[in-house]
């Protein structure tokens, strides 16, 4: 997944406390620097919805080719080698997000996005067929093999990064903390219950550094 930068140093002068009966600015909207990370997030996801699927599904495949060699039978369908493929999938995949998000701040909703998004464009080919109901049974099966395949690096994305960020950020909160949960800012010297400067975002992390425990 594509990664912000740690931090972003301010630009601006510190913002002083706000004065009594001061209210804050109100957001102002997604940053171009937001948009291009998480389009390059999403558009990662796409192309792993499209590729992935396959791929997981060719390696399951040959793992049951080679369980069955040794156990002696004889060549197995390729349906089951769709629960390898999730299983593959989901491991590979929450890793990655896992391992991403443990460094920086990335947002692991836009791979997800992506991957769904990559799946259904994968049997876009195959939707006329679907809605006149002229499919074959097995095609049908195929395809829902697929997007279970993509489901599942969909939520592995999320889950992984969510937890990624966690453990390196701690646990979001709303107006309070260092570091723009949405964008990666410095917000050391923005008031507590203000928007992000930089993408207008109110969740922050406490902290900037690996969290504890």
């Amino acid at each position: 997944m594509i990664g912000w930068p740690h931090t972003t140093p301010p630009t601006e002068p510190p913002k002083p406390p706000p004065l009594p009966g001061e209210t804050a600015p109100a957001p102002t909207g997604w940053s171009r620097r937001r948009i291009k990370g998480t389009a390059a997030n999403a558009f990662a996801g796409f192309l792993l919805g499209i590729v992935g699927p396959a791929v997981w599904g060719v390696l399951g495949f040959l793992c049951t080719m080679a369980g069955a060699n040794l156990l002696g039978l004889g060549r197995p369908d390729l349906l089951a080698a769709f629960p390898i493929a999730i299983v593959l999938g989901y491991a590979t995949v929450y890793g990655a997000a896992h391992g991403t998000c443990s460094k920086s701040p990335v947002a692991p909703m836009g791979v997800a996005l992506g991957i769904s998004l990559g799946a259904f464009a994968a049997v876009v080919p195959h939707s006329a067929s679907i809605l006149r109901g002229t499919a074959p049974g097995q095609e049908l099966v195929y395809i829902a093999a697929f997007l279970a395949v993509a489901g599942a690096q969909a939520v592995a994305a999320l889950k992984g990064g969510r937890r990624g960020l966690a453990r390196r950020f701690g646990d979001p909160q709303h107006g309070v903390g260092v570091l723009c949960a949405t964008c990666a800012y410095d917000l050391e010297n923005t008031p507590e219950g203000w928007p992000c400067p930089e993408c207008g975002g109110m969740l922050r992390y406490p902290t900037k550094s690996p969290a504890e425990g």
